[in-house]
């Protein structure tokens, strides 16, 4: 692909974020889902689903397991936290920070080392 082409990725889950595994030197555009935290979220703060964006940006960084594992983490409880994972969350707080998906995502790549 040219650096004016864009690959857009609909769809949800782990074959989503394999696919994007593969794909890494690809530019990510927009990914959306509406289950569980990602509802909630979008519920509350009116804002697009990170679920699916939080799995492909694990996907594609250079130390995807770690990222995962810090990304993937739930809290545990019934209270407001209660089943969010802690990507979710930061990556609600980029997008209030920022008040857009694409720059939400590229402030984080480009503080990603």
């Amino acid at each position: 692909m040219s650096p004016d082409q864009r690959l857009a990725a609909l769809g949800g889950g782990t074959g989503l974020s394999a696919l994007l595994m593969a794909l890494k030197t690809l530019p990510l555009r927009h990914i959306t889902d509406d289950g569980g935290s990602t509802g909630r979220l979008r519920r509350e703060f009116d804002i697009p689903a990170v679920g699916d964006l939080r799995h492909c940006l694990v996907a594609l960084a250079e130390d995807h397991e770690l990222l995962a594992r810090l990304f993937d983490h739930r809290f545990a409880g019934d209270g407001p936290l209660g089943g969010h994972s802690l990507g979710n969350l930061f990556l609600t707080g980029l997008l209030q920070m920022t008040g857009d998906v694409g720059r939400a995502v590229r402030t984080l790549l480009e503080a990603a080392p």
